[in-house]
């Protein structure tokens, strides 16, 4: 519900702003934990804006600058990360969106794991939908074609926050023992090596037409 409450707020701000033209011409998609439906709360921004091959217009720059400032004072914090239509590496062409795709898949930098990470968790929210569906098929391809042992790259992610794989000691106390710390940092330790486990496997099995598992 929360999902759908906050998509409608997104496109009827985005009518607000562009013309007809560039709302047929575009598409918009949110990502992370908005793209797969996950919160329950606002969240900060990630959003992104695919552009048909061929089409400009000059105020496209200002349009998304408006539509992210907008939702700032709307209560939707702006992303930290800068995974937002601002951004021009997310206010693209369709392809020039899809040969930086191919080079995330390419590149062991590690921004570029969570560059693609955002872009399968991208869901529609308004516009030219054939635009996103055209991304997911190139996905698919563009993970065809890259380095078999990517995948396990890709996984390591799960475990980057330091010591998650320990948390486990966290609950000492509980038991009459001493600990450290008793502070759980549950998005890192439990939710994000979780959510981040089902995406390396939907990625390895190409399961990416859907950026949730309440729809496989």
């Amino acid at each position: 519900m929360v999902q759908t409450l906050n998509a409608q707020v997104f496109t009827k701000l985005w009518q607000l702003i562009v013309p007809d033209e560039v709302m047929a011409n575009t598409c918009l998609i949110v990502m992370g934990s908005e793209g797969r439906g996950e919160q329950i709360m606002r969240t900060d921004q990630d959003n992104a804006l695919i552009i048909r091959d061929g089409y400009t217009h000059p105020d496209l720059a200002q349009f998304a600058d408006t539509f992210n400032s907008y939702l700032a004072t709307l209560g939707y914090p702006l992303c930290d990360g800068n995974i937002m239509m601002t951004n021009p590496m997310w206010r693209q062409p369709l392809k020039p969106f899809t040969a930086q795709i191919n080079l995330w898949f390419r590149n062991s930098d590690p921004m570029h794991g969570i560059y693609l990470s955002a872009i399968l968790d991208a869901e529609y929210v308004c516009g030219d939908e054939s635009l996103l569906t055209q991304v997911r098929q190139h996905l698919k391809l563009a993970h065809q074609q890259a380095d078999p042992m990517f995948v396990r790259q890709f996984a390591r992610a799960a475990l980057q926050f330091g010591d998650v794989n320990q948390w486990w000691q966290k609950f000492v106390p509980l038991l009459g023992g001493k600990s450290a710390s008793s502070d759980i940092d549950l998005k890192k330790a439990g939710i994000f090596p979780l959510v981040h486990g089902i995406r390396t496997l939907a990625l390895e099995n190409n399961v990416l037409d859907v950026p949730s598992t309440k729809r496989v």
